[in-house]
């Protein structure tokens, strides 16, 4: 496996890691996604959805 860490802020691109600061550089706004993600996922989970399309037949 090669250390390939990415930035989404100038500059933007491509890079290899080579220290520990790059590494958490690189895995913090990968983490904070994958977060972000498992939310919507529990949030979908929890969508009771014969009674959301209840409600929106009978908003029609």
């Amino acid at each position: 496996m090669i250390p390939i860490g990415s930035s989404r802020t100038e500059p933007t691109g491509y890079y290899l890691i080579e220290t520990p600061q790059e590494l958490q550089n690189a895995v913090r706004p990968l983490s904070r996604q994958a977060n972000a993600e498992l939310k919507r996922v529990d949030t979908l989970l929890q969508i009771d959805l014969p009674e959301f399309w209840a409600k929106e037949k009978a908003d029609v």
